[in-house]
């Protein structure tokens, strides 16, 4: 048994189940029989009800159990074979127009995303019948307190349309001319090739050079296939006949990769003490130390590797880290001084 849809009526759109509740016409007795649904209800009913019943003004639903008040404005054909179909995209299409806020109206991407999920489990809540007054409410009350932002981004939505409308009749009158210089320049080259010929032959009755005029007739012909071809790109580079309206955000350039420094960009110079040898109990201690000194290891790379990881950790906070993760005050910025950069 196929499914129902409000009014007790199958949803598929069989020639023997199609049959009008009010008057039980059916499609195989009356083939160009049309039935109608109204938004504020979806029941079905043929259009001779409609006419018959509500052509004189508004009048309450012919099906039993259903007092809604409808008007024969508001009736339409069915687009869809399942009603359910049908009052889902009519409820989405009439949330849609009663809240219309953009990404743009919302400081971060997660606030959108929540005014998203909010008139989703909205729409559904209309959709299954659950808590519809409150859902309503919600609405008229979201609609209320963004009224400013929704006026705005109709007349966007205007502007946009009409910017759209009126790109796309420039873009077809472009292209109409471009195909009326397409046409010409053929008619031109035709003539041309005609007259060339023509010139050919009287010459040759003349007495003239065949292969001289035959040079000199593929040399003329390769001039304007030359010519043709710089008139081509120059069309091309003065636009493809897409035009392209409206502000668009500005994107930032790309950043310029720079290879990874230790130290911020900091470039250190190797700098020698005027000594033979610079004394220090910790570096006497590994200078005469087998083990650092084994295997041909140079004790200045020692020494150079010690000072690298010791300036490595310059202008690098943990607790600046901590404390901006956390919203709370950089401990650097309470206990360490402020150092002059001339030292």
């Amino acid at each position: 048994m196929p499914p129902t849809a409000p009014g007790g009526l199958p949803t598929t759109q069989n020639a023997s189940n199609d049959i009008c509740p009010v008057c039980k016409s059916s499609r195989y007795l009356n083939p160009n029989m049309k039935l109608k649904v109204n938004p504020e209800c979806w029941h079905r009913m043929c259009e001779s009800c409609v006419e018959r019943i509500f052509g004189h003004g508004p009048a309450p639903c012919p099906i039993a159990g259903c007092k809604r008040t409808l008007r024969k404005a508001r009736f339409r054909e069915q687009t869809f074979e399942d009603v359910k179909i049908e009052r889902e995209i009519e409820i989405r299409k009439e949330v849609n127009d009663l809240i219309r806020m953009r990404q743009d109206d919302y400081s971060n991407l997660r606030e959108y995303n929540d005014f998203l999920e909010d008139m989703e489990e909205i729409t559904f809540n209309l959709i299954n019948n659950k808590d519809v007054t409150g859902a309503r409410a919600s609405l008229d009350k979201y609609r209320k307190e963004h009224a400013n932002e929704i006026a705005a981004n109709i007349e966007h939505e205007k502007s946009e349309r009409a910017e759209f409308a009126a790109m796309t009749a420039e873009q077809r009158e472009r292209e109409l001319q471009n195909r009326q210089i397409a046409m010409r320049q053929l008619e031109e080259e035709e003539k041309f090739r005609q007259d060339q010929e023509r010139s050919f032959r009287e010459q040759l009755a003349k007495g003239g050079d065949a292969n001289k005029l035959a040079s000199r007739l593929a040399k003329v012909q390769q001039e304007r296939a030359i010519a043709r071809k710089y008139e081509a790109q120059r069309a091309q580079s003065d636009g493809d006949g897409m035009v392209i309206r409206g502000k668009m955000r500005e994107k930032e350039a790309p950043k310029t990769e720079v290879p990874y420094s230790p130290f911020a960009g900091l470039h250190l110079q190797r700098q020698e003490v005027p000594r033979e040898v610079y004394h220090d109990e910790t570096l006497d201690e590994r200078r005469q130390n087998p083990k650092v000194t084994a295997g041909g290891y140079d004790f200045e790379e020692y020494c150079q590797r010690a000072l690298s990881d010791a300036f490595s950790g310059l202008g690098v906070f943990v607790g600046d880290e901590m404390a901006a993760r956390e919203g709370g005050v950089p401990n650097a910025a309470l206990n360490v001084p402020k150092v002059d950069a001339k030292g």
